[in-house]
């Protein structure tokens, strides 16, 4: 078995007469990113309608994940100041 470094890929996937598929295959299971340059084409870019749907869908699901990363932070505070909280009452007890 060969083993490939990274730039060695980058060098046959440039060199090599590639379907788009097949690069974005080869560069997926490599982990090689596009270019920073690159555009990325959006489903439902033909369609306003389909295009407006997946905006909403698009926002609703970041909301939720700055929801999701609210509840995180304010359940690790909660703990914090639980412990806090049994900290001071296990002292007062110890006197």
């Amino acid at each position: 078995m060969r083993v490939a470094d990274r730039r060695t890929v980058e060098i046959a996937i440039e060199r090599a007469d590639l379907s788009r598929e097949e690069e974005l295959v080869l560069r997926l299971r490599h982990g090689l990113s596009l270019s920073h340059e690159t555009s990325l084409s959006f489903r439902g870019g033909a369609s306003e309608d389909l295009s407006a749907r997946l905006a909403l869908m698009e926002v609703s699901a970041i909301e939720h994940m700055a929801d999701a990363e609210q509840s995180r932070r304010e359940a690790a505070e909660a703990e914090a100041s639980d412990k806090a909280t049994q900290s001071v009452i296990d002292r007062l007890r110890q006197l």
